[in-house]
């Protein structure tokens, strides 16, 4: 097949809507991606107090996007899907192939279309450490879908290696999350040191305890820094277990949920992005976070070691807080031997949109010429 631009369809599980305005937020971003080399259109489906469609054109990407009531949840569902479909098909015409984001459950609708797909896993109930517990139905349709796709496409080595052992499929290729580097890239250090972190703020998974465990234990060595900390998450929980431990606020800032561009002016504000997380895949916001310059500190879990490495910042373990605690400190005294635009480049030449959306497109191509 030439090169040249395809008609892509874009259908996801999870997406941002109004009603849940960052779940899939990441996949926005992939879509966009996509949109820089080829005509993409994003089909999602979900549940709302009433039923309407919105269509909206972002760019090169138009998105559809169906909301509805929800009285048979699962047929519901797929009729607004159909439905979504319906109205793409119509403003773009005949699609080439449909790139599927998280599997289940919108691949139930993949496999109704007599279309060619890839899918991009982001889920981390694949993995070994998740608790998700999947029930028969869920497990062997995800398992169907899988493997009728004509090749797997997760956001890091660790999911692809957990994906093949679910769905004994042989085929996948890594591609990684992407960055708005437009808004993401390094400026300006403060003068105080000042870690950063970003997250849901839930326990389970991204270990706050652990993290405020090892602000306590910095704060004992009485040294000069701070420590930006939120998300879209609990804040008054965050509050209460910074007051529990009777941490310095003065050297700690919090606040509550951020858009992309709010984030990234946070990244400008500070040195270095500190994750302490039980279970990962591959952050965005590792990957923002390098893009702006900033060295990591996070536990070695997931893919997040793909992407960490002693050029760029510390892994510690996971469930160690004095470990977190020495790699804090130890960051500090030798921030300066870091060579923070050299981080910026490179992880801007892996994350960006032009780069993530090259290899997409490549895949593409590759896929649709295997095929014809």
């Amino acid at each position: 097949m030439p090169d040249e631009r395809l008609n892509i369809l874009c259908l996801s599980s999870w997406y941002p809507s109004d009603e849940h305005p960052t779940l899939g937020n990441f996949v926005e971003r992939h879509c966009r991606a996509v949109s820089l080399y080829h005509k993409a259109s994003l089909v999602y489906a979900t549940a709302s107090s009433t039923n309407r469609i919105e269509v909206k054109q972002k760019g090169q990407l138009s998105e559809i996007i169906v909301y509805y009531k929800k009285k048979l949840p699962l047929l519901s569902y797929l009729k607004a899907l159909r439905k979504a479909f319906s109205t793409a098909q119509k403003l773009n015409g005949k699609f080439d192939l449909l790139h599927l984001h998280v599997a289940y459950p919108a691949g139930l609708f993949a496999l109704m279309l007599r279309l060619p797909y890839v899918i991009t896993e982001h889920f981390t109930a694949y993995l070994p450490t998740s608790k998700f517990k999947w029930s028969l139905w869920q497990k062997t349709t995800t398992k169907t879908i899988l493997r009728k796709a004509k090749i797997l496409l997760p956001v890091s080595q660790n999911l692809g290696i957990a994906l093949l052992k679910f769905s004994s499929v042989s085929n996948f290729r890594k591609i990684s999350n992407v960055v708005d580097t437009s808004v993401f890239y390094p400026d300006t250090k403060p003068q105080v040191f000042t870690f950063l972190h970003v997250s849901t703020l839930n326990e389970e998974t991204k270990n706050i305890s652990g993290l405020l465990d090892a602000i306590a234990l910095l704060q004992k060595d009485e040294v000069s820094f701070r420590l930006l900390i939120g998300g879209d998450g609990n804040i008054e929980k965050l509050r209460a277990s910074i007051e529990a431990r009777k941490l310095d606020t003065s050297q700690i800032e919090v606040f509550g949920e951020k858009t992309s561009t709010e984030i990234a002016a946070l990244m400008k504000r500070s040195n270095c992005f500190v994750l302490s997380s039980h279970i990962e895949n591959q952050p965005c916001v590792i990957l923002e976070a390098l893009c702006s310059g900033l060295t990591i500190i996070s536990t070695n879990v997931g893919g997040i070691k793909e992407e960490v490495n002693e050029t760029n910042g510390v892994l510690t373990e996971p469930h160690n807080t004095e470990e977190l605690y020495e790699a804090m400190k130890k960051m500090m005294h030798s921030y300066s031997y870091y060579n923070l635009d050299e981080i910026a480049r490179k992880a801007r030449e892996s994350y960006s949109n032009e780069a993530v959306g090259k290899q997409l497109s490549d895949i593409y191509l590759n896929v649709l010429s295997k095929g014809s």
